[in-house]
């Protein structure tokens, strides 16, 4: 299906000097004065209302404007915070998602790869690859995956690329996952790069 490249480093620049803090005392602060609004029987998925801004994950960063934040299980460890940017230059949707550890990264990996492949009917894998993201001084190696698909995006049917990355922090997996019209793909890529090194993905 894929190619799998590896060895290959990208290195952001550090724009801004973010505070550190452990991630879920993070996540804990950014929900604090928020109210849940649970989008169904069950009070998990809920939607978190009323946040404001936070030095981790801003209001707007690299141009991406900060949309929902969800919570799937009491104590902030499982987590998803939307960007959004849509202009006419560009369209693509963002979202970061904090989750507990429970298998190995590669595991984790072929897992979601499956689950996007299951949910969109004729989605092709296009790509794989191994890399390593730079955040404050360390490296995380990473897992890419770059699909394509037919869905409804932007309130319209279209073709288009969505990558999954996935990497491993010390009690939890971050994943990424950003979507955007095919003739698109190349400047989504390096715009979902430039906002998370504006974000606090890690602690």
């Amino acid at each position: 299906m894929g190619v799998r490249l590896s060895s290959i480093v990208r290195v952001p620049a550090m724009r801004d000097q973010l505070i550190l803090v452990v991630l879920v005392a993070a996540l804990s602060a950014l929900t604090a004065c928020g109210s849940l609004q649970s989008t169904g029987a069950s009070r998990y998925p809920a939607t978190i209302t009323g946040i404001g801004e936070s030095s981790r994950f801003p209001l707007v960063a690299a141009n991406y404007k900060r949309g929902d934040i969800v919570t799937y299980q009491p104590g902030n460890e499982n987590i998803s915070i939307a960007y959004d940017h849509y202009d006419i230059g560009l369209q693509s949707a963002v979202t970061l998602y904090f989750y507990p550890r429970i298998d190995s990264v590669a595991e984790q990996f072929m897992a979601e790869k499956e689950d996007i492949l299951r949910a969109h009917a004729g989605s092709r894998l296009l790509i794989e690859q191994d890399i390593s993201l730079q955040k404050n001084g360390k490296s995380y190696p990473t897992y890419i995956a770059t699909f394509r698909y037919t869905t409804i995006f932007a309130q319209q049917e279209q073709t288009v690329v969505s990558q999954l990355l996935l990497l491993a922090l010390p009690t939890q997996f971050f994943k990424v996952r950003s979507t955007a019209p095919i003739a698109q793909g190349r400047a989504a890529e390096e715009s979902m790069f430039e906002l998370l090194e504006n974000v606090g993905w890690v602690e």
